[in-house]
């Protein structure tokens, strides 16, 4: 008797679901030229073009209007699909569709397709709609034995057909403002609403320029906009200038024969016309919509994520670390695109009588969480990316701080220099931060393209973090400050040694920096750096001598042939350092043998000039902030 009754219930809800669609239906046309007396297809939300249930002469005779104006301004300040769903008016499982691409939109409803790049934007959108007219179909032939073309009615085309149309036009302006590290996105954002609020008040002077106050204009000068509308445009607006100048227009252009278009349309079932078409169209619940939304809500938010990281400064020097999160952008990319073609192979089968049951749409969002495309997975593989670029910056610019002018810092950079003759050593600091085969890459390749190579661990374990290893991170630490000080020690003009940070992968996983030596361009294995002895000290002193003493380096001794000692004049009191070469151009000996230049000069002895805006185009910096142009170019930086 239970069995019955659930059975009873099971059967009762899904009639009411199915009543649901045998009803008058309304929608939002996303810019389809919909006509009264067209045939629509609510299965597959396709508009059956060219074909029509009565004669025109017919619908024309029977076809009243009326007028239907009204006007709305809204500020839209998210960028989800959600948010310009409910902007566009989408309703229900039309948001499927729209995602799934079963819909082509046109005019304002190209707003659905414009996603932000990168999250260091700030974006607001400014909506004009207007409604201007309504038309309908009367009743008189709306039932059995009054269609023109009963033969089309019996095919299986369509579910409905369209008995009113709303006219009108939207349009949205896109306001994008770039978001500097410096500036507080929150802050921005709040300037641009004041601005875009006050856009009805806004007045305009005689030579057509805005009264804007100098905070205002700092703003406007910075925004690019955007235009998505159903208006006739002799060109779209790019500058806060022109989209204020198009707002005044808009009411003009509304009025326009031309600029109105299907904006809502009514739908009657066939189902009502004859009984013989009785075509059902399951209604989707909301609880599928919306996780399906949110699934792909957050899949689209890592992705940009990504691309933000991808653009990260670091990565002029060390490109090759690029590639991960460039395969990560690209893998969940196509990630979203297949389960889009799922939404558009199950969502007509499933609004149609047949036995796909919204369960096998459910299951395909579902097997995301179990998948390596779910959002803990991809948050953490992220957020460890995040950490391994601040590290890399935060290494970077310790060594930067130093100035040594014979260090340079590239990836690749060690096979350039490989081939310079003019040094015998290349000292070379290697850095092996990322893994060529990362195994969530691998993972989320093989699910996506190859599933028999993917298997589904049972007892997933958590993936060990290796810059949160105190012992990796000293011995890094301890690796740096050994080179720094190598480099300083070396860093002469005309030297024999050049100093390399470079990048590579982790061998076998292990996550370091390693100091490597190369002697005419091999490597010399079992080189240990020597670090710098501690400060002599007198351990016997006469009228005419000193004898030094000092602890002996606490690696590398055995490489090691002799010590230099430098010393400190004493004159009045005063102690000044020596240096064996003269300091040129006005540069000051600060330590032994170590000069501090002006800002026109560098090198060891000053002798090397320095331009601040660097040449281009094979000049070459020959003076302070002078450069000297090859023969095709001229100007200050060879430019001209």
């Amino acid at each position: 008797m239970l069995i019955l009754r659930l059975i009873f219930l099971i059967v009762y809800y899904w009639s009411l679901k199915i009543m649901a669609k045998q009803e008058l239906t309304t929608m939002v046309t996303l810019g389809r030229p919909f006509r009264l007396g067209m045939l629509y297809d609510m299965r597959s939300d396709m508009l059956i073009p060219g074909v029509t249930l009565w004669d025109p002469e017919n619908l024309n005779k029977n076809t009243r209007k009326s007028k239907q104006s009204k006007t709305d301004f809204e500020i839209i300040t998210e960028d989800s699909f959600q948010k310009k769903a409910h902007a566009l008016g989408v309703e229900a499982s039309l948001k499927l569709s729209l995602v799934g691409g079963l819909i082509n939109v046109e005019g304002s409803a190209k707003y659905a397709e414009d996603y932000q790049k990168t999250n260091h934007v700030t974006r607001l959108t400014l909506k004009y709609s207007v409604t201007t007219e309504f038309e309908e179909l009367t009743m008189k032939h709306l039932g059995i034995g009054k269609l023109d073309h009963p033969d089309l009615h019996d095919i299986d085309l369509a579910t409905h057909v369209v008995t009113g149309v709303l006219h009108g036009a939207d349009a949205f302006i896109v306001f994008d403002r770039t978001v500097s590290h410096n500036e507080n996105k929150k802050d921005i954002s709040g300037k641009l609403k004041v601005m875009i609020d006050k856009i009805p008040l806004f007045t305009i002077n005689a030579e057509a320029n805005l009264s804007l106050t100098e905070q205002e204009k700092s703003v406007a000068n910075n925004l690019n906009c955007k235009f998505y509308g159903d208006f006739r445009l002799n060109a779209n607006p790019s500058t806060f200038a022109e989209a204020v100048n198009l707002y005044r227009e808009l009411p003009i252009l509304s009025n326009k024969s031309g600029n109105a278009v299907p904006k809502r349309v009514w739908l009657y079932p066939l189902s009502l016309l004859d009984n013989k078409a009785n075509r059902i169209v399951r209604d989707i619940s909301s609880k599928l919509v919306d996780y399906s939304m949110l699934v792909m809500e957050n899949l689209h938010s890592l992705e940009i994520a990504a691309l933000d990281l991808s653009n990260s400064e670091i990565f002029t020097r060390f490109d090759h670390m690029k590639n991960h999160l460039l395969d990560f952008t690209m893998l969940l990319s196509g990630f979203q695109r297949d389960l889009k073609e799922k939404i558009a192979l199950y969502l007509p089968k499933l609004r149609g009588n047949t036995n796909v049951g919204e369960s096998v749409l459910f299951d395909v969002f579902k097997q995301v969480d179990s998948s390596p495309f779910n959002q803990r997975k991809l948050k953490s593989w992220l957020e460890e990316e995040r950490q391994v670029i601040g590290l890399l910056t935060a290494l970077v610019e310790n060594i930067n701080k130093h100035n040594i002018s014979n260090i340079m810092i590239k990836s690749s950079s060690l096979d350039g220099v490989n081939f310079d003759m003019k040094y015998d050593y290349i000292f070379c600091l290697s850095l092996r931060f990322m893994e060529e085969n990362d195994p969530q890459l691998s993972d989320m390749h093989n699910y996506l393209y190859d599933n028999s190579n993917f298997t589904l661990s049972t007892n997933p374990q958590k993936r060990k973090v290796w810059f949160k290893d105190h012992r990796v991170i000293a011995k890094i630490r301890k690796n740096l400050q050994q080179f720094v000080e190598f480099a300083k020690a070396n860093n002469v003009e005309n030297g024999t040694i050049k100093f390399i940070v470079d990048g590579e992968y982790s061998v076998d996983g292990v996550k370091s920096a390693e100091l490597i030596l190369y002697s005419d361009g091999l490597e010399q294995e079992g080189f240990i750096i020597p670090s710098k002895p501690d400060a002599p000290y007198a351990k016997n002193v006469t009228n005419n001598s000193v004898k030094l003493g000092w602890a002996d380096a606490a690696n590398g001794t055995e490489k090691i042939e002799k010590y230099k000692v430098m010393y400190w004049e004493y004159s009045d009191e005063t102690l000044v350092a020596v240096c064996a070469c003269p300091c040129q151009n006005n540069g000051i000996c600060s330590a032994p043998n170590t000069c501090t230049c002006t800002d026109s000069w560098t090198g060891a002895t000053c002798t090397t000039p320095v331009c601040t805006s660097p040449c281009q185009n094979n000049g070459t910096c020959s003076a302070p902030n002078t450069c000297a142009c090859t023969a095709s170019w001229t100007g200050a930086t060879c430019t001209t």
